[in-house]
């Protein structure tokens, strides 16, 4: 699968029929996985037969051909991967992946979304600009700023000083 946006990994098999947790980077709340997403999980095509939302990071989900313990642990620490266009399909559903190469606009400046830190407690966009390069808390995108996802900007106010200490 060509052009995909890695949203996460398979953490574990859940029960017996096959199922597994999915740990998902997301800006916002996990959502449910609609029957026949298609996605990449451990480098195979699989299509989603059914999901749940375990928690706000994680989902439980049973693919197609994955039906015993056995095989659902073989995927354990599997990445979890869709094209672009199937996770903007899905509404709510938008992997921090989906912010790289975007750019980000701020009051006196721009730059490019080049990395993220998903484990942080609050997650963190790595952003590099002519003077360097900063960590934007996706809180304050999400929650202040604005996002173009069709034409690949975002828009926001940064606080004082978060890009002029830039490395």
């Amino acid at each position: 699968m060509t052009g995909v946006v890695r949203a996460g990994f398979v953490t574990r098999p859940r029960g017996l029929a096959g199922e597994v947790d999915l740990r998902l980077f997301l800006a916002g709340r996990a959502v449910g996985l609609p029957a026949g997403f298609e996605s990449e999980v451990g480098g195979r095509a699989l299509r989603v037969v059914r999901s749940s939302v375990r928690s706000v990071d994680t989902v439980a989900a049973l693919f197609e051909g994955i039906d015993s313990l056995e095989a659902a642990e073989e995927l354990r620490g599997g990445d979890f991967c869709a094209r672009r266009e199937a996770f903007m399909a899905v509404p709510g559903l938008r992997p921090m992946g989906l912010f790289l190469g975007m750019r980000m606009e701020w009051q006196d400046g721009g730059g490019v979304v080049e990395g993220f830190d998903p484990f942080s407690a609050n997650p963190l966009l790595e952003v590099a600009w002519e003077g360097g390069s900063f960590e934007v808390p996706l809180l304050l995108v999400t929650g202040t700023g604005t996002i173009d996802w069709d034409g690949g900007c975002m828009r926001l106010r940064l606080p004082a000083g978060l890009a002029s200490g830039a490395d």
